[in-house]
């Protein structure tokens, strides 16, 4: 049985089925928040660094019927977008889907890589 399946039945925060599975692979887990992980796990030639966080201005507008929040306007998504760009020493894929369209932030100038 794959750990994946082993962990299926329980009633895990999905970041905590991450760390459970990375753990049984002895691969080095830090919980930098509470919505964000980041791995290191070593390959061949070098260790992977690996993170996984929530997709930006995920639950934030039209998702309901009745929403609880408003949705962006483009020049919110666009500064968030920047803002992450300018912070991320990384400079991680910056993606959002957050049920608004999405021709309105890409182009040349935009910090999205991807919707």
């Amino acid at each position: 049985m794959t750990a994946a399946l082993a962990l299926k039945s329980q009633d895990l925060h999905p970041l905590e089925t991450v760390e459970q599975i990375a753990s049984r692979y002895e691969w080095m887990v830090d919980r930098s928040a509470d919505d964000e992980i980041n791995m290191i796990v070593s390959g061949t030639w070098t260790d992977l660094h690996l993170a996984l966080n929530w997709n930006m201005g995920e639950e934030v507008g039209p998702w309901q019927k009745h929403p609880k929040t408003t949705p962006q306007l483009t020049p919110q998504r666009l500064t968030m977008a920047e803002y992450f760009h300018q912070n991320d020493p990384y400079h991680h894929l910056v993606v959002v889907h957050n049920g608004m369209p999405f021709d309105d932030i890409l182009g040349p100038s935009s910090r999205y890589t991807g919707v």
